[in-house]
């Protein structure tokens, strides 16, 4: 046999006023909403402080860089070197070697922003008799991101080896991505000032962790440097980096060559969620948990009142529904 039809019998139950069953309805109501601010206060959900995103970071590299080459011999006045401080160049100017710096940027995958730059470093080798066994660099940069508040930082890279033959060129290849030791401000044009050249800044509401800085000749030392650059709330960082460290044969190069290539990657930034956005979420979060524990009340109203628990007077209405 077909159906050709169906009806559904619905049954609503009442109560007179300050019985057991009217009570009840006040308790669940309440429980329901309370167990819910509960759950979603105990959670976080109340506060959602951070979120993320993905961008990658633009990063420009100047020409400045700060090179330092020893012999590792012992000798702390056995060196020679470069800096972007010309008032420490000038009083050092006999270990003075002077740099050629051409800066190559390229968008590997079109997207129209730079993810692939290569810095090619060469220096006039300072004599016949001096070996390479050491080497300290720092490249200094710029950084910006402009997806979400709008960021300009200052910053540097370094890394510091050692040898036991002598040097012809060094060469280096890494991943650069964001890196950060608090949440990026949710909106807003933000320039954060580390700018080695004018001295570092110290407010604490910048890029900068609130740490006294000595304006003397301790400023141009690579690890004062160095120490400002990890303090930094937002940096770039290398990742998985490899380098080769070429040996110096049996004649003498002419140059010392540095090469180095950076791939930009995007990152996972961490940022502060403005009022707007705490209220997305805690709406979310408030009507998802109280669906639940609305349908747990709801399914244990009916197991009472079906049984007979409370005294209730019940309706039937016929409603017909047609397939």
């Amino acid at each position: 046999m077909k159906r050709v039809h169906s009806k559904c019998l619905s049954q609503d139950y009442y109560c007179h006023a300050y019985t057991a069953a009217w009570l009840w309805d006040w308790f669940r109501w309440t429980s329901v909403l309370a167990i819910t601010l509960i759950i979603v206060f105990k959670s976080g959900g109340m506060w959602k402080k951070t979120n993320s995103y993905t961008e990658q970071p633009a990063v420009e590299f100047q020409s400045n860089c700060y090179v330092i080459f020893t012999q590792d011999n012992g000798d702390i006045f056995d060196y020679y070197f470069w800096s972007p401080f010309s008032e420490l160049n000038e009083v050092q100017r006999d270990r003075l070697i002077t740099p050629i710096v051409s800066v190559n940027e390229n968008d590997v995958d079109g997207d129209g922003s730079v993810d692939n730059i290569v810095l090619e470093i060469r220096f006039s080798h300072p004599n016949s008799t001096f070996e390479v066994r050491s080497l300290s660099w720092m490249l200094f940069y710029k950084m910006s991101l402009n997806k979400r508040a709008i960021i300009q930082a200052d910053g540097v890279l370094f890394h510091e080896l050692r040898r036991p033959f002598a040097l012809a060129s060094y060469s280096l290849q890494s991943d650069l991505i964001f890196d950060q030791r608090k949440p990026l401000p949710s909106y807003g044009n933000y320039r954060f000032k580390q700018d080695i050249f004018s001295k570092f800044s110290d407010n604490p509401d910048q890029n900068e962790t609130d740490v006294e800085f000595n304006y003397g000749s301790v400023s141009y030392q690579p690890f004062e440097i160095q120490r400002q650059s990890i303090l930094a709330n937002y940096s770039i960082k290398m990742g998985r980096k490899v380098d080769f460290w070429e040996a110096k044969g049996s004649e003498i190069p002419e140059e010392l060559k540095l090469t180095f290539e950076f791939n930009v990657l995007p990152s996972n930034l961490v940022y502060e969620t403005d009022a707007a956005e705490l209220l997305k979420w805690l709406w979310i979060q408030v009507l998802a948990v109280f669906l639940v524990i609305n349908y747990v009340f709801h399914r244990l109203t009916g197991i009472f009142i079906e049984n007979g628990t409370f005294g209730t007077i019940p309706r039937s209405e016929k409603m017909i529904k047609l397939d």
